[in-house]
């Protein structure tokens, strides 16, 4: 099921996972920032529904979005995995 949170959608209850694919949220700041989406998505966090965050979802997620609580829990920095990089 599709949600926005640019649209001020919330998740649904029966969300059983959620993704928040990359994209380019400094784009979408002021809706952003406006959302009333956020308190859905931090309720299915809680009660730990798994949440896929990639790239720009991710950044919505973290501790320097003005408009989310951060969630510390859900983002973890891994030593483990060898490192990727693309060069242009």
């Amino acid at each position: 099921v599709f949600f926005s949170p640019v649209a001020s959608e919330h998740v649904p209850d029966d969300a059983y996972a959620i993704w928040l694919p990359g994209g380019y949220p400094e784009l979408y700041a002021q809706q952003l920032s406006e959302s009333t989406s956020w308190d859905s998505l931090h309720i299915h966090a809680e009660t730990g529904t798994p949440i896929l965050a990639e790239c720009g979802g991710a950044m919505l997620l973290g501790d320097r979005a003005p408009f989310l609580e951060p969630l510390p829990e859900l983002l973890r920095i891994r030593s483990d995995i060898p490192r990727a990089a693309y060069r242009t």
